[in-house]
């Protein structure tokens, strides 16, 4: 598994990334599918720090089977509610908030 980290991430969101990166593969399997992972980014803006796990798509058998709802909110469940995110602009990855949203004013 890659792990990579840019800007300055504190300790502590380092360890739960790693916790999280951990347990991605599992859920997955848990399911029947394979932990097709090519890396996990781990980066902040604005105040906001955020793990992308990226799919290794040429991996990927059945994609309809990585960007189901269910399977998001498996995932989000494991992760004791954290948000999970698709993102597909730019090949398959699950974006992860590990800071807390932001709120919008009232």
């Amino acid at each position: 598994m890659m792990f990579e980290t840019n800007n300055f991430i504190s300790r502590r969101y380092q360890l739960q990334a790693q916790i999280v990166a951990k347990r991605l593969p599992q859920v997955l399997q848990q399911r029947g599918l394979e932990a097709a992972f090519a890396e996990f980014l781990l980066t902040s803006t604005q105040g906001m720090v955020l793990l992308f796990a990226i799919l290794d798509l040429p991996r990927v058998r059945r994609l309809e089977a990585y960007t189901t709802p269910e399977l998001l909110h498996h995932l989000s469940t494991d992760l004791q509610g954290l948000p999970v995110f698709l993102s597909n602009s730019n090949g398959l990855r699950y974006a992860i908030p590990l800071s807390p949203l932001p709120r919008l004013p009232k």
